[in-house]
């Protein structure tokens, strides 16, 4: 046995004994480091995962706490069985209903692991998410929602209130990725609503009946429509006349169209609206008002309505071809005052409208964010390169689907071109509030039963 360990002895005298030893001290230390490093790891994907839930539910608590702060009283409009309540919860308080400032009835409900809202105007219907939800299944990350609970505070004394109306919404929230670093938190908020009485109670609410009405109408509440006005925009009460929009408008003037007023704005050798359409009627006049859908959250400006393409086109053939600046070859006007048109965007055309402002604005990868409104009243956080150095003014006004969903508010900008891409797409320009980006497309946003917003540029 001796003999055995002295052969196993190296030239500086380590014997096999304490090289197996060694070995061993160094496998412990290379364990405890990697696993030092993968605690490290975890710590920090915890804490970008805590980041993840807090952003994605700040957008959705803004959006509802804004809502809910102007909820009005209501009896069975909303839901049935109410009487001179601001806000109602289902039975099991999961769901909560109320209406808004606009006279829209409002529905909050927990759907997929997602806070979705759910809202009626007119004939429109939109029920969107305000959370993005996770899809685990398809190991696909994002937010889960649960245990949603609604608790409302609402005590009505005939038709008055003898004191404030609240909401406290609770839940559990989790960001979703590897199941080891899943993040978990309780939130609570309370909100409440402006409508409501003092010590004996108040007037009841008032809601402004100003639907078709024009301007300086009475609103049924003691005050002025904001309605419309053939020449010009309506300013408390009152039309403001400016000259109609036109081939002879001098850009960066105000001008007039259907009612509304527009500023205009020059990019390059371009006069470009600074504001979506709005119109509900044809440049001959024609009503086009139920193909101008308007937002049940808003389409004042800088909004816009949203139109499907053959609205916006009004009806006219595609451009065909490279736009033609001197014979004005492919300039077509659509529902844009005369003396404008859709902007073109076709195919391998440097110097269409579209590819000409992008260019001028430093090319694709950055263009996105010098068109934006700088600001997140019009696009969600983070709005990433949001400058508007070129005064577009471009509004996140999202989408409505051919099945009459609105989808995306605050997203995404959705422009038209009348440029065609084949027979059921039509090339779309979009802005995004987490790229600052322009992204030409049209398999997926470009369908022309989809209805996005219209801008104009000058012949």
């Amino acid at each position: 046995m001796k003999l055995f360990f002295k052969k196993l002895k190296s030239v500086k005298g380590f014997s096999f004994i304490e090289l197996v030893v060694s070995v061993a001290i160094f496998s412990v230390l290379v364990i405890s480091s990697t696993e030092i490093f993968k605690l490290v790891i975890d710590g920090q994907r915890n804490s970008i995962s805590a980041q993840n839930v807090q952003e994605n539910i700040r957008y959705a608590m803004e959006r509802m706490t804004k809502e809910m702060r102007m909820a009005q009283i209501s009896n069975t409009d909303c839901y049935a069985g109410a009487t001179n309540k601001v806000f109602n919860t289902s039975p099991d308080g999961q769901e909560l209903y109320f209406k808004n400032q606009n006279g829209d009835c409002v529905h909050y409900v927990l759907d997929i692991g997602s806070i979705f809202v759910e809202m009626s105007y007119d004939e429109n219907y939109m029920y969107e998410p305000l959370t993005s939800f996770a899809q685990p299944e398809y190991n696909i990350p994002g937010i889960i929602i649960n245990n949603l609970q609604f608790y409302v505070k609402d005590d009505p004394i005939g038709s008055l209130k003898s004191s404030q109306p609240y909401v406290t919404m609770m839940m559990d929230a989790k960001a979703f990725g590897q199941a080891m670093h899943e993040q978990k938190m309780k939130i609570q908020m309370t909100v409440s609503s402006r409508d409501y009485g003092g010590s004996g109670g108040s007037v009841p609410s008032c809601t402004p009946e100003c639907s078709g009405a024009a301007c300086g109408d009475d609103d049924s509440c003691g005050g002025l429509c904001d309605g419309s006005c053939v020449t010009g925009s309506c300013v408390a009460g009152s039309c403001v006349m400016v000259d109609a929009c036109s081939a002879s408008t001098v850009c960066g003037d105000s001008c007039s169209y259907n009612g509304d007023t527009y500023t205009t704005v020059t990019n390059g050798a371009q006069c470009w609206l600074a504001e979506s359409l709005s119109t509900t009627k044809k440049p001959d006049g024609t009503d086009i008002s139920s193909l101008a859908y308007c937002n049940p959250l808003g389409c004042d400006a800088p909004w816009g309505r949203l139109y499907d393409w053959n609205t916006a086109m009004n009806g006219l053939s595609a451009a065909t071809g490279c736009m033609n600046p001197v014979t004005k070859e492919n300039m077509i006007q659509g529902i844009c005052p005369d003396g404008w048109h859709i902007p073109t965007d076709y195919e391998g055309c440097a110097g269409d409208d579209f590819p000409a402002l992008i260019s001028s604005l430093g090319g694709s990868s950055i263009a996105g964010g010098a068109m934006k409104i700088n600001d997140t009243t019009y696009w969600d956080s983070p709005n990433t390169g949001a400058s508007n150095s070129s005064n577009f003014s471009a509004a996140g006004a999202g989408y409505r689907s051919w099945n009459s969903s609105f989808n995306n508010r605050s997203q995404y900008g959705i422009f038209w071109s009348s440029s065609e891409a084949d027979a059921t797409h039509a090339w779309t320009e979009t802005l995004s509030y987490n790229f600052e980006d322009i992204f030409r497309d049209y398999s997926d946003y470009g369908g022309k039963d989809n209805a996005y917003s219209v801008r104009c540029i000058k012949d």
